[in-house]
């Protein structure tokens, strides 16, 4: 299961769009700077901004949507939207296998872009 947070979220934004600080992330949405404060203190976004922030993060809306579902609600809620991301990472990597297995040429060029993002990622350090 993906256990991403809030702040995954951010800090992906933040790196991949070359924001300098969070002030610039929350410029760019249109926010109050203060906001990612508010976020840390466990206040959630709404669903207009989370797909902002997942535009952002180049994170699927829908996923996102789903990810914010979770972290609102607990007990049998909270289990059954984690439950549905579950079932549908599961069909997206089936579907991902499926097309790898009918087009093995384009499976491996699909590899070396993500070998790539992979690569950038494990080499470089982000501080903030």
């Amino acid at each position: 299961m993906i256990n991403r947070t809030l702040e995954d979220y951010i800090k992906v934004a933040i790196i991949r769009n070359n924001f300098r600080s969070k002030r610039e992330f929350c410029r760019s949405l249109g926010l109050s700077p203060n906001i990612t404060t508010a976020y840390n203190n466990g206040t959630l976004p709404n669903d207009d901004t989370m797909i902002k922030i997942a535009r952002l993060a180049g994170i699927d809306e829908e996923t996102a949507l789903l990810e914010l579902a979770i972290w609102r609600n607990s007990g049998p809620a909270q289990k059954a939207f984690a439950s549905i991301l579950q079932k549908l990472t599961t069909a997206c990597l089936l579907i991902a296998m499926v097309s790898a297995l009918s087009s093995p040429a384009l499976a491996a060029e699909k590899c070396k872009e993500q070998a790539k993002i992979l690569y950038i990622m494990e080499t470089s350090a982000y501080y903030f």
